[in-house]
């Protein structure tokens, strides 16, 4: 049972592995000892509460012997695997979870030099993907901020190295002066030499550092089902990842080949209608089904006229465009280049809890705590309008863009 070896796979037997790597993560985190620990201990709790026991059928014979024939008496706890914990380090340094818009994402410690999930692991869900900015991964250790500042202060020009030696002193001098943000530690960085040291820096110089592997959050991003959909330990690469999917699955027959859109298609599709007998179909229909993947169809909403067999439909362009690529609300910039506090868009979630186009920022944000805003993005949205033409296109001659 502590290999894994029997083919049956009792609650018990799940419950302990997963406990089991709860504990080698708590492990890493302390920095101390190794898994062979955590198997070591686990042996020993099975060897105090059973005996005699050498296969699965007498493992069910002790147990209606002894405790009525509930194997809950072998389910181990994270304490009963882990040694006392010496290490003296703190919660707030080396965190058990990331707190992100009011929920816990847990996060998992390895000590495997050389492994892939060497350091710290984020198991984020899909949908939560576009709510992390590369501040929040940057911060996610604090423990780990001062190697960091270290290993990025040796990697910019001697110049400006000479200025700031020792390096290790004035590594530990910067983490006491900064606060956690959803900036990146660099530009954090920057403008701390640029006002307390004299010292100016630019990006370039700042993206010659290679921290090591174990310093840098590594991302797995799972579907409902728990499943890895995309995975690494940079932001962007991993997002560029979900997308390349999302394509793959649209692609080949396109969305009628996959079994949520023909079971959405069922289910919505009405065809030779000459009266409106039905509701108003949903703003968003998600079409992850089993894959998990970030698909989702925006069925219209239309008007119909009673003296022809015709309906209109209204594509929301600008809320599509921020529900398409995750961004709960968008500012609205002054002309002058400024910001003024005015959503521009939102996504349907968002308007959900009330959330609508000219609001006032501070007002859209009590409705909405969690939402990310972030800069309207022009190429973005016209990039979505020339998409949603052409599949229009491909219907109908008859298209009238509107813009208020």
């Amino acid at each position: 049972m502590i290999e894994g070896g029997i083919r049956e796979r009792p609650p018990f037997f799940l419950h302990n592995h997963e406990a089991k790597e709860a504990a080698e993560s708590e492990l890493a985190r302390r920095r101390a000892g190794s898994a062979f620990w955590i198997e070591d201990k686990l042996f020993d709790f099975y060897r105090q509460r059973l005996e005699g026991v050498g296969s699965f059928a007498e493992l069910r014979g002790y147990a209606k012997e002894h405790h009525g024939g509930s194997l809950d008496f072998l389910k181990a706890q994270e304490r009963d695997l882990l040694p006392p914990d010496e290490s003296g380090l703190t919660v707030d340094d080396f965190p058990r979870a990331l707190r992100l818009g009011g929920s816990e994402i847990p996060l998992l410690y390895r000590n495997a030099p050389g492994s892939e999930e060497d350091g710290v692991t984020l198991r984020l869900p899909l949908a939560q993907i576009d709510a992390i900015q590369q501040g929040t991964l940057d911060w996610a250790v604090p423990g780990h901020l001062e190697d960091k500042i270290e290993c990025l202060l040796r990697a910019l020009p001697k110049p400006i190295r000479v200025r700031l030696h020792p390096l290790k002193e004035r590594a530990t001098e910067l983490r006491s002066k900064l606060q956690p943000s959803e900036r990146p530690l660099t530009e954090q960085l920057a403008e701390r030499l640029r006002t307390g040291y004299g010292i100016e820096t630019y990006r370039d110089q700042w993206q010659s550092a290679q921290l090591p592997e174990h310093l840098k959050p590594r991302i797995q991003i799972e579907n409902t089902k728990g499943e890895a959909l995309a995975q690494g330990r940079d932001l962007e690469s991993i997002r560029e990842q979900l997308r390349s999917k999302t394509r793959q699955a649209a692609a080949g027959d396109g969305l009628d080949a996959i079994p949520a859109w023909q079971a959405a298609a069922a289910h919505y599709e009405r065809e030779n209608l000459s009266t409106w007998s039905f509701g108003n179909p949903p703003g968003c229909i998600d079409l992850s089904g089993d894959s998990g993947l970030p698909l989702k169809a925006y069925p219209d909403r239309p008007g119909y006229q009673e003296t022809a067999n015709r309906y209109y439909d209204w594509f929301d362009l600008p809320g599509l465009a921020a529900n398409e690529f995750g961004y709960p609300l968008y500012m609205k910039p002054f002309d002058g280049g400024g910001w003024r506090g005015v959503v521009s868009t939102a996504c349907y979630l968002a308007r959900i809890k009330g959330v609508k186009s000219a609001m006032p920022m501070f007002q859209a944000l009590k409705l909405c705590p969690e939402a990310v805003v972030v800069k309207p993005r022009m190429d973005l949205y016209v990039e979505v309008s020339r998409k949603v033409r052409a599949m229009m296109e491909e219907l109908t001659p008859s298209i009238e863009p509107l813009s208020l």
